[in-house]
């Protein structure tokens, strides 16, 4: 039997790039999970200033900055 289930994928907040997983997973079933994937591949996934609260940015959309130790969208 095939059932169709809710599933979640992680989405760029900036360029609407859709999260693929070293796997080539896309398609997740939590979404804590799809943002603990995410994580794991480098994308920004802890956005916690008003501004990034809960969006999420794909490797290409953002930067390092070593001197404040932050992420630069």
């Amino acid at each position: 039997m095939i059932q169709e289930t809710p599933s979640y994928c992680g989405i760029c907040d900036n360029c609407g790039n859709v999260f693929e997983d070293s796997n080539g997973f896309t398609l997740f079933y939590d979404d804590s999970t799809a943002i603990e994937y995410m994580g794991n591949e480098e994308w920004y996934t802890t956005g916690n200033d008003p501004e990034h609260k809960d969006k999420y940015y794909c490797p290409n959309c953002f930067k390092w900055h070593p001197e404040i130790d932050d992420k630069i969208i």
